[in-house]
């Protein structure tokens, strides 16, 4: 491309006529060649691709730019998932063991869908979260923690008792600790068995469980390690009522009295200051 003389480059003087003429020439060069060249080019077309988070601009010249990358998208609580609503991209949801057995959690929504809805892949899994979740259309980022171990007292045959609620049972004078391993109607004791089906079988399974804790043999209570101050509340319950099995224990061997004197007085230290 020809250069173009300046007057002011040239300290000043005034150009010479071939100057002027050299200027003229080179400016009619640069507006045929943008002639030549058609229109300008411009934004023909932006494809976006929801799921990568990335634009691409198609220009009027058939050059495609990109793909560039879009912020985050942005995420929305969408509270417990629910069959038949519909979730977009970013939008957080959370399922619950009772819906999701094995997998529950706080899931991510990929790709644009209406919960439950979706046509199995293979043709025969039932439609549902879990069809979903196999899909692609959300994804597991924070699996649910374990339940919380509840201390509920002595056994009440009239609660309905949640996973890993613990509980005491008296048998023959002596107490047994018991955790809920199998959710249960209210009435299953501890040592029950309910019936369970899986695969098409179906069998019985206890329930709850036995929880090793301690030696609640004598008049003074011993508890295993990392168990005892969660039993300290147990006792404090049960305290007012071993009195009234003095006369069992008596009965029974003295097996919660180790002189089987009915008068001895029974003693209790807390775990956080026993030795």
């Amino acid at each position: 491309m020809a250069a173009l003389t300046l007057w002011s480059e040239l300290g000043g003087r005034p150009l010479k006529p071939e100057e002027m003429d050299a200027n003229f020439v080179a400016l009619r060069d640069m507006v045929e060649g943008m002639v030549a060249l058609g229109a300008f080019e411009g934004i023909a077309s932006i494809d976006w691709d929801s799921d990568a988070g990335t634009v691409t601009v198609n220009t009027t010249r058939g050059r495609s730019l990109g793909p560039f990358q879009l912020p985050a998208k942005p995420i929305r609580l969408k509270g417990s998932w629910q069959s038949g609503a519909g979730y977009a991209p970013g939008d957080l949801f959370l399922v619950d063991k009772t819906v999701l057995p094995d997998a529950p959690g706080a899931y991510l929504t990929l790709t644009a869908h209406v919960a439950g809805a979706a046509a199995p892949a293979n043709g025969r899994a039932a439609k549902g979260i879990a069809n979903d979740i196999g899909l692609g259309l959300a994804a597991l980022i924070v699996p649910a923690g374990k339940d919380a171990l509840t201390f509920r007292g002595l056994y009440d045959a009239s609660l309905k008792y949640n996973l890993n609620d613990q509980v005491v049972s008296i048998e023959n004078g002596l107490f047994y600790y018991w955790q809920l391993y199998y959710d249960a109607p209210a009435g299953t004791a501890p040592g029950a068995s309910i019936q369970m089906t899986s695969g098409g079988q179906t069998y019985q399974i206890g329930a709850w469980a036995r929880v090793a804790v301690g030696n609640t043999y004598g008049s003074k209570v011993v508890f295993d390690a990392g168990r005892g101050k969660a039993l300290d509340v147990l006792i404090a319950d049960l305290y007012d009522k071993i009195g009234k099995l003095q006369t069992l224990a008596v009965s029974n061997n003295s097996r919660l009295n180790t002189t089987g004197d009915p008068t001895h007085p029974y003693s209790y230290t807390p775990f956080s200051t026993a030795p």
